[in-house]
């Protein structure tokens, strides 16, 4: 100690070398509950102790919760109140997050493989990979998509009114 010249023992935290990565694409509803069940115990402390580290690659760091939609729409919510923030959530399981869009996946024969992000960082290494990027309607007629998106956001803009 500093103050008192005693010496003590530097002790050595138990390490767990890191033997496998899970990784997850994309913030929709399965991988936030996959995300909250990995933080709390026993799970979160089985994967520390086995070496597990799990990431999760997601292009955006709030999430909407599509069932509060209408109530959002209807004026009953907030745009905070409707969105998960992928963020604190990872923080909270120990999650890896990379705020990045995945573009490509290799795979290998023998298990494992790379996902390669938008933002030029060198490929995720995997040994498990899940992807989960949720929906977005597809139209019967071209343009059907951003006609209905710009409804939604105009029937938000006008307090519910279309």
């Amino acid at each position: 100690c500093a103050l008192c010249n005693k010496q003590y023992p530097m002790q050595e935290p138990d390490v767990v070398p890191l033997v496998s990565d899970i990784v997850l694409i994309g913030g929709g509803h399965a991988h936030v509950h996959v995300i909250k069940m990995f933080g709390m115990e026993p799970i979160r402390s089985m994967l520390q102790k086995h070496g597990i580290r799990a990431t999760l690659i997601a292009k955006d760091i709030m999430t909407p919760y599509s069932g509060m939609l209408p109530g959002f729409v209807a004026g009953h919510y907030t745009f905070d109140e409707i969105h998960l923030d992928l963020g604190k959530l990872c923080s909270f399981a120990g999650f890896r997050l990379i705020h990045a869009s995945a573009v490509k996946i290799d795979h290998d024969i023998d298990g494992g493989g790379l996902v390669y992000c938008d933002d030029g960082r060198p490929p995720v290494r995997y040994d498990a990979c899940s992807i989960d990027i949720g929906s977005s309607p597809s139209g019967l007629a071209v343009g059907w998509e951003e006609e209905s998106d710009a409804r939604v956001r105009n029937c938000i803009d006008n307090g519910g009114n279309v």
